[in-house]
């Protein structure tokens, strides 16, 4: 089995038991781009029935939460949707340029 399906296999036996909360630390960081895709539809679908904490540093991860918590020394200095800490924290403006992430 690849990372990628090992890691996928992981997250669908989580998802089977119905959890009422998942914690994702880094979960797509070493996914290529088609499987963190498959793993983001996944996340997307368990919506309203799952609480979804995604530790992530990877854009694309974060880009459809529905809140973003933007640390910093560890501390929380901003929080609301991708586009709302987009615009309030320079920092993560300075990211998304440096990614050259397209916020749609």
């Amino acid at each position: 089995m690849s990372g990628g399906q090992i890691q996928r296999l992981g997250f669908a036996r989580a998802l089977y038991t119905k959890p009422q909360l998942i914690i994702l630390d880094e979960a797509t960081s070493a996914l290529d781009a088609a499987t963190e895709a498959s793993v983001a539809s996944s996340i997307k679908n368990v919506g309203g029935e799952t609480t979804v904490i995604v530790i992530a540093h990877r854009l694309s991860t974060i880009q459809d939460a529905d809140q973003v918590h933007v640390m910093d020394a560890g501390k929380i200095i901003a929080s609301g949707t991708f586009s709302e800490i987009r615009k309030a924290v320079p920092m993560v403006e300075e990211y998304v340029q440096l990614m050259s992430f397209r916020d749609e």
